[in-house]
């Protein structure tokens, strides 16, 4: 999330997957926002395509300022509608999650977790659980309106109607107002290469 009274407008797209958010940080903890996400995956043995659209909520919960580092706890709450493949009828879900962040000036460690669920018989229908791990380091230190670029690998695990396991080395570039990443998703169950693409602007 930006800072207060900030928006900030994301952007993934990889060949299984898009998605366009924007949230609007209503405090220096609070952001609301709106998603919309494509993802395809195998049902029932074919190829299916899923549109979800998001209400979003984010919260700072913790924020630890260290003399040379920063590290952070962040919940999530989304409220979601499921449409497309294997649905006879759009299905509202419930999306909470969190992230755990730490970052120096040369060094970034994150996990974070969401599960999506529905009441009664949609939930077998839609559910879905992902966790990540990213970890990497920066080659150099930059100044304040520096490019700084930075190496990161990230392991992803998803469950549920889709179902993945990917590594994913990337090339991030942080700018005062943008984020950049570009890398390469390996497959482990497809045994797949396909890029991936990652963009946040602040304003």
């Amino acid at each position: 999330m930006a800072y207060r009274g900030g928006t900030m407008f994301m952007s993934a797209f990889s060949n299984d997957e898009a998605e366009l958010s924007a949230n609007y940080s209503l405090t220096a903890r609070d952001a609301l926002g709106y998603a919309v996400a494509r993802q395809t995956s195998d049902l029932a043995g074919g190829a299916g395509k899923r549109v979800t659209q998001h209400l979003t909520y984010t919260r700072l919960a913790k924020r630890w300022n260290l003399p040379d580092a920063q590290a952070n706890i962040w919940l999530y709450g989304n409220l979601n509608q499921v449409r497309g493949a294997g649905l006879n009828a759009p299905v509202t879900a419930f999306e909470p999650g969190f992230q755990v962040d730490y970052e120096t000036t040369r060094v970034y460690a994150a996990t974070s977790w969401h599960s999506q669920r529905a009441s009664g018989a949609s939930d077998r229908l839609v559910r879905h659980n992902q966790m990540d791990v990213r970890a990497g380091f920066s080659f150099y230190e930059a100044e304040y309106d520096e490019i700084q670029p930075w190496l990161i690998v990230k392991i992803n695990r998803e469950t549920g109607w889709i179902r993945e396991r990917s590594v994913t080395p990337m090339i991030r570039l942080i700018s005062k107002a943008y984020f950049l990443e570009v890398g390469i998703k390996r497959d482990l169950i497809e045994q797949t290469s396909n890029p991936q693409f990652n963009l946040m602007l602040t304003f």
